[in-house]
């Protein structure tokens, strides 16, 4: 995480599983960026952002990376 006064940014990693409804099994690892701006009634997010990772040769997604 990273703060100032009025600004803040946090970054992590968070894993999905599960069967979708045609019995496909997920199961990845997905990053995501939050940022948040105090104002007069607290703290917002008032940015979020979440990917995989992709092979920049390919563009496929890397669905089965670990941290």
């Amino acid at each position: 995480m990273v703060a100032g006064d009025d600004v803040a940014f946090a970054h992590y990693l968070f894993h999905v599983s599960g069967t979708m409804v045609d019995g496909t099994e997920v199961r990845m690892w997905v990053r995501s960026t939050v940022g948040f701006r105090r104002g007069g009634d607290g703290w917002k997010v008032v940015h979020e952002h979440s990917s995989v990772p992709f092979d920049g040769t390919t563009g496929q997604a890397l669905m089965t990376l670990e941290p």
